[in-house]
């Protein structure tokens, strides 16, 4: 399957995007820290997301998880799963991207 390029715009909104309370994953990477870098150097971006997609990769490093055991009451806990904020940069775009294709082809068949 053929993607068009990824461009810088779509860098920046993703990053812009990411919630800057939240815990980071693996990479101990906080989502501030990916939004500057997006915002003042989107085209390393641009290079690593343009790779993934043309090679059909994606990251193992972006799918694996840190668990965090939240309180909850005394003695039990709820776990939650962080990932890295990288991933979830390349994961908004791939999501608006889908969003604005199976848009598009729906509003053809109405």
């Amino acid at each position: 399957m053929q993607f068009d390029p990824v461009e810088n715009k779509e860098i920046t909104t993703a990053a812009q995007e990411l919630p800057a309370d939240k815990a980071p994953g693996l990479d101990n990477i906080p989502a501030k820290i990916i939004k500057i870098v997006a915002t003042t150097k989107p085209e390393i971006w641009v290079n690593l997301i343009n790779n993934s997609l043309q090679d059909g990769i994606y990251p193992t490093i972006w799918k694996t998880s840190k668990l965090a055991l939240i309180p909850k009451t005394t003695l039990t806990f709820r776990p939650i799963c962080l990932l890295d904020f990288a991933g979830k940069v390349y994961k908004k775009i791939l999501k608006a991207r889908l969003i604005s294709e199976i848009g598009a082809k729906l509003s053809k068949h109405r």
